[in-house]
């Protein structure tokens, strides 16, 4: 009888078998630098504004940044397999464009969520006034019940302006003198 182990030398066989990884290591790095409170402070938000401060970008300090993110990411996370396996090189330029679009150049999704805040509180491109009448005209009709005035404007004023987010309905609630 002959062991599967007597076939191969010792070199060849490796230590430990790995299970594949199934889910995106790049996106999910991306995302753990970003919303770890301590690894953003100290490594992602100054290694942007050395990028942003240099006149041609200049994205090595964004390189180290991601391959050090890389080293904490799989330390938190418990992470067993070697680095070079989780992101080739390719990966980490990918995350530095990524990154330097998004956060220096203003370009991606981070830009629409800006866009979306800024239309929120300073920006009146919808009917914002006309909401905020509708309301101190609808109180004038609804006095009689206050605990559910708020709940009633909201249901109104949907009927009334369809494409109004609620979150400009629930300003121009607060924001009514009434």
């Amino acid at each position: 009888m002959v062991k599967l182990v007597e076939f191969f030398h010792n070199s060849d066989l490796p230590e430990k078998i790995l299970p594949p990884i199934d889910f995106d290591v790049a996106e999910d790095l991306v995302v753990f630098m970003r919303n770890d409170p301590v690894f953003y402070r100290k490594s992602l938000f100054p290694a942007i504004e050395t990028v942003k401060s240099t006149d041609p970008i200049d994205t090595t300090a964004l390189q180290n940044v991601v391959a050090h993110g890389l080293g904490k990411y799989c330390e938190k996370f418990q992470i067993p397999h070697p680095k070079t396996e989780l992101l080739t090189d390719a990966d980490i330029s990918s995350i530095v464009e990524r990154l330097v679009a998004e956060e220096i150049k203003g370009e991606g999704d981070l830009n629409e969520s800006q866009s979306l805040w800024d239309r929120i509180w300073n920006g009146p491109e919808d009917n914002f006034d006309a909401m905020m009448t509708a309301v101190t005209a609808m109180y004038a009709r609804t006095r009689r019940n206050p605990k559910s005035v708020p709940d009633q404007y909201m249901t109104m004023l949907k009927k009334q302006f369809p494409n109004a987010k609620p979150l400009d309905m629930r300003r121009a609630i607060e924001k009514a003198d009434i």
